[in-house]
């Protein structure tokens, strides 16, 4: 039985869309990094705000979650030998862009409540 580690073809467009988010990510949060306030609203909350700030360096913590879950969502949507392969890859990377998605969108919010 040979492992095989490719992509299907079909599956190809999802690479690009993953990069093209992380990509997103990192610049987001370099920009925070270089131009944004000592404290940030990490785990804000309505009743406690002082409580709740981190430092600035805490916001890399969304891309290197986006940089995982891309790694998990590439690894499980590689060919295989199962019977199922590409539903089972095309699951895998939809779920992942779904993630990342979320990510993202998180992280803009913060972005937008801080700048």
């Amino acid at each position: 039985m040979r492992w095989q580690y490719s992509i299907h073809s079909q599956n190809k467009k999802f690479l690009f869309i993953f990069f093209a988010l992380l990509t997103v990510s990192l610049l987001l949060s370099a920009i925070l990094y270089l131009f944004g306030p000592p404290l940030i609203p990490l785990w804000y909350s309505l009743p406690s705000p002082a409580e709740q700030l981190a430092p600035k360096v805490y916001f890399w913590v969304f891309p290197i979650l986006s940089v995982l879950v891309a790694i998990l969502a590439i690894w499980q949507g590689r060919k295989s030998n199962l019977e199922h392969s590409f539903y089972l890859s095309r699951l895998a990377f939809v779920s992942g862009l779904v993630l990342l998605i979320l990510l993202l969108i998180a992280q803009i919010r913060i972005m937008k409540v801080i700048l």
